[in-house]
């Protein structure tokens, strides 16, 4: 889909048709897609680091759960999940009820994230 934009008007007038131009680049989806493990290591990633005791991904990943809310649907179960998460709950079955398939498998990839991080972390210390 091709979303106008005006790029003038004068007097509050609707612009002539010469005067809006068409971008080929669509709005982005309200319904984001969640085929990507990589949305699942970075917020795997800010988790760990708030868990660590990292202010800035607590602020990251608060306003990232604020933006899941807003979503809905997986998202805002995940949303829901994010602060326990940063306090250690690591409850597969816990944390993926009410989900969707898609969902319960992203919810997975944050979780063996999370493992990877912490077993890395405790060989090093």
């Amino acid at each position: 889909m091709v979303y106008p934009i005006r790029t003038s008007a004068v007097g509050g007038s609707r612009p002539e048709r010469s005067e809006i131009k068409k971008y080929a680049t669509p709005a982005p989806s309200r319904h984001p897609d969640f085929q990507s493990s990589l949305s699942a290591a970075g917020i795997a990633n800010l988790i760990h680091a708030s868990r660590e005791g990292s202010a800035h991904s607590l602020n990251i990943i608060a306003n990232l759960a604020r933006k899941m809310l807003e979503i809905g649907g997986d998202f805002e179960i995940m949303a829901g999940h994010i602060r326990p998460m940063v306090e250690g709950e690591r409850d597969p079955a816990k944390l993926t009820e009410n989900m969707t398939e898609k969902g319960r498998k992203m919810m997975m990839e944050i979780l063996a994230e999370l493992a990877n991080l912490e077993t890395a972390q405790a060989q090093t210390e």
